[in-house]
């Protein structure tokens, strides 16, 4: 076998596994964005503001993404236990749940997935939610907003709570996404709630690719425009989002590996020019 075909030889062997390994990354979610509170009945709007209400019972620190081959993990920080309720200058009370997380996997701004992490069937009082799906991840077809459980009323024009960017105009705004409304069950999923003994809570979930359908296998293999989006609860206390990170960081262990794909490259090439 001449040099050259020994190369190539080593080359079809070594790469396959390298580039294989690039597959796997984690990542890390930071909470960097704002709500706007102060919306009322009037339709009078306040500042943007890191969390509405309570830091120690509504913040939400971040999200840990960890991909493999074959599954996909969330690891969720937050103040929040899952549930509360706020009751209002009218007299009004409002029952707060933990809110579904967004998954938007091409990047085009649609959450066309969602994984409920509280059973809605447990939502017994306040505005109920239209579906009383348990918990998993579906297909979504459509959201229910922080405006069909806060301030649910005939005189407000939006209702909710809004969020944007950190320098809002003052008009450019959205009303976030809370609760799936209409879905399909794709994968049924544990939700593990961590008491981490500090005031805060760990919310984790792994969605397993052996799980799913060939079709939604598919779409799951191509992470590269992965999105998410989540509200905290039912009222979106706190909002976190991830706008698309276009190359997630790799996993140590995956740096490794490529690094020693390259280098038994780099000295299969030198052994055979000698």
């Amino acid at each position: 076998m001449t040099s050259v075909k020994k190369w190539l030889f080593s080359l079809a062997i070594i790469l396959p596994l390298t580039l294989a390994a690039t597959s796997a990354f984690a990542y890390t979610i930071e909470d960097h964005d704002y709500v706007l509170v102060g919306h009322s009945r009037s339709d009078a709007y306040g500042s943007w503001v890191d969390t509405a209400g309570a830091a120690s019972v509504y913040n939400t620190d971040s999200i840990d993404v960890t991909a493999t081959d074959t599954s996909l993990t969330f690891s969720i920080l937050t103040n929040y236990s899952g549930s509360s309720d706020y009751t209002n200058r009218y007299g009004d009370t409002y029952y707060e749940y933990l809110a579904d997380l967004a998954i938007d996997l091409d990047g085009d701004g649609t959450y066309d997935f969602g994984v409920v992490l509280s059973d809605h069937s447990t939502w017994t009082q306040g505005v109920a939610p239209s579906a009383a799906l348990s918990t998993g991840l579906y297909s979504v077809s459509s959201w229910q907003t922080s405006a069909d459980f806060f301030e649910e009323d005939a005189g407000t024009t939006v209702g909710g709570i809004g969020y944007g960017e950190y320098y809002w105009d003052g008009e450019d705004f959205s009303t976030p996404i809370v609760a799936i409304d209409e879905a399909s069950l794709i994968e049924s999923l544990i939700i593990t709630q961590t008491d981490n003994r500090d005031g805060t809570y760990t919310y984790s979930f792994t969605i397993s690719y052996a799980e799913l359908s060939d079709n939604y296998a598919a779409l799951f293999a191509d992470l590269s425009n992965l999105s998410i989006f989540w509200a905290t609860n039912t009222s979106a206390s706190d909002i976190i989002i991830d706008p698309n990170p276009a190359a997630p960081v790799p996993e140590p262990a995956t740096v490794a590996l490529l690094g020693l794909g390259l280098a038994g490259l780099v000295g299969m090439r030198k052994k055979f020019n000698r």
